[in-house]
């Protein structure tokens, strides 16, 4: 949710710290901050002196992927996948082979990535 700028790294053990963020336009949550209880706050923890890029690249970690790519990967993030709790989810299948045009059509998806990396003071 905060593409792990909640994870403060102290200046006395670490330095020539950066985040590097790559599609950061996109979100990088599956629930959105509102649907926890209570719901979630964004907070940062980038020290001063700390570098941050931004790139665009969409191509990084991205794949075409069809309907039964999208049910493949929510089955293994989602063990229970088959279970009555997933009956909205189930149901959303055709509507998704509808906005991208059919079972057997590959779109581009993109996931968003981020590293977090520093040189550990002697």
């Amino acid at each position: 949710m905060s593409w792990f700028d909640n994870i403060g790294l102290d200046c006395g053990l670490w330095t020539d710290v950066q985040r590097w963020k790559w599609s950061a336009h996109l979100p990088m949550e599956f629930s959105s901050a509102e649907d926890f209880n209570p719901p979630v706050r964004r907070t940062s923890k980038i020290s001063e002196g700390e570098k941050v890029q931004e790139m665009g690249n969409s191509d990084l970690w991205s794949e075409m992927w069809d309907v039964e790519n999208w049910k493949k990967f929510l089955k293994v993030n989602l063990p229970d996948f088959s279970g009555s709790g997933f009956r909205p989810v189930l149901q959303m299948w055709s509507e998704l082979e509808n906005k991208i045009g059919g079972k057997t059509v590959k779109r581009k998806t993109i996931w968003p990535v981020v590293a977090v990396v520093a040189s550990r003071k002697s």
